[in-house]
């Protein structure tokens, strides 16, 4: 079963731990989501693939949410403590992630600086950092985008 089906028209002012499992999901609607939850402190995602005719590099959109989520990049960041587990993000990748992403070194996860492969491209743990600090343009993480079957297309 898809959720959610279509974009967020409520806000959740309140809710600061949000979980999804095992389903299908349409990144583009969830990212509208998760910008309709300004005080979200946690975030789990498991087990999750995209809906049927929505290709895999859509779900940069959701990995846009989280970068410029308030709580990330607000003037009193709190973090966001994201826990991502095995999205299937192409024919033969399932992706993870485990950090608190923060604009302050104070409060954000101890950062993954090097990558055993050169060019880090079956290292999601690296490449999600990379886009999640903004450090590198999506057209220039070329791990990311083979990571999420679009290597070829930006």
């Amino acid at each position: 079963m898809d959720w959610p089906v279509e974009p967020a028209t409520l806000e959740f002012p309140a809710l600061e731990q949000f979980y999804h499992a095992f389903g299908w999901v349409n990144p583009i609607i969830l990212s509208s989501w998760l910008r309709n939850m300004p005080k979200l402190r946690y975030l789990k995602l498991d087990g999750l693939d995209r809906s049927l005719g929505i290709p895999y590099i859509e779900w940069r959109h959701l990995f846009d949410a989280i970068r410029d989520h308030q709580t990330v990049t607000g003037q009193s960041t709190s973090g966001l403590e994201v826990n991502v587990r095995y999205i299937h993000t192409s024919q033969w990748v399932r992706m993870s992630y485990r950090g608190v992403i923060s604009h302050d070194s104070n409060i954000a996860s101890e950062r993954k600086m090097l990558s055993s492969d050169p060019e880090g491209l079956m290292d999601s743990q690296y490449c999600l950092e990379k886009h999640f600090y903004n450090e590198l343009p999506f057209k220039y993480n070329y791990g990311l985008r083979f990571m999420l079957g679009g290597w070829k297309r930006v």
